[in-house]
């Protein structure tokens, strides 16, 4: 389809929430829906909760859900700030075609929140994530950090998604863990960065869905603080999964970045066994 300057004028100023993987990226989507009203489209009785963010990912044919240029458009243009999640690089053509000034649009537009989680920790929930479709993640752990994902090892890939993000413009970084332990002076951060101003509504993390029965209640009456599906189960530790030889590999090849986040004041944790002091 031929995209008109009208439709693109409707698409308001997005969000782009930038994760690798397993980094809370749906904790973040629905942080801002609920304390800023501008990201926060309402929903149709039984519309899917999907359409709460738009995920541009699927912009690809080769989604395995690809999204139309039709419903992109719509989400785009139903709310002021609307929320857009991306688990690619920003280097990535994430597609071509008519979603090609889409896309040329939400980057001249959108702000960036990259989400960052620790890698280490991002490593077991990763893990347990794939092993419904990936024979590499049936292997042990050690086995699983040295595969290769997007033809890098899986530590290098964490690290280069980070730093990638990093250096595009109108990008603001926030850990993962500060959204959870720090929840109010991220919201006022995340406020001045987006220019808006957060209703701090209490309790100030969204309140998580028990049941998949509970999802389907809140879709059928089009309300819900949640994106997330109840999962799989919890992931263990990163330390109780790490070898002595998996610190010391995971450290060679994003270990700076750990520090740099402020994950670790130095290298020397590569070379403890014990869990991290609190």
């Amino acid at each position: 389809m031929t995209v008109s300057k009208a439709q693109l004028d409707a698409i308001g100023r997005p969000i782009i929430i930038a994760s690798h993987q397993r980094s809370g990226t749906h904790l973040t989507i629905d942080l801002l829906r609920k304390h800023f009203p501008d990201t926060n489209p309402k929903l149709k009785p039984l519309e899917s909760l999907h359409h709460l963010y738009i995920d541009m990912d699927s912009f690809a044919p080769d989604h395995h859900n690809p999204m139309s240029v039709e419903t992109a458009l719509r989400l785009l243009s139903r709310n002021p700030r609307p929320i857009i999640k991306t688990h690619a690089l920003p280097t990535d053509s994430f597609a071509g075609g008519d979603f090609e000034p889409v896309v040329k649009t939400i980057f001249e537009r959108a702000q960036i929140l990259n989400v960052v989680r620790d890698g280490r920790s991002v490593m077991p929930s990763l893990q347990l994530f794939e092993q419904p479709w990936n024979p590499d993640a049936h292997t042990s752990f050690s086995e699983f950090i040295r595969s290769e994902y997007e033809g890098l090892e899986r530590p290098k890939y964490w690290e280069r998604h980070v730093r990638s993000w990093q250096s595009t413009d109108r990008c603001f970084t926030v850990r993962f863990d500060r959204i959870i332990k720090d929840t109010e002076p991220v919201l006022i951060e995340l406020g001045e960065f987006l220019g808006m101003t957060p209703t701090m509504k209490k309790p100030l993390l969204p309140v998580a869905m028990k049941s998949h029965y509970e999802g389907w209640l809140r879709r059928l009456i089009g309300s819900t603080e949640t994106t997330t599906i109840p999962g799989a189960g919890k992931s263990p530790k990163w330390w109780d999964q790490f070898t002595d030889e998996d610190r010391v590999y995971f450290d060679d090849l994003a270990g700076d970045l750990l520090i740099e986040l402020g994950y670790e004041p130095d290298h020397a944790w590569a070379q403890r066994s014990e869990a991290p002091s609190a």
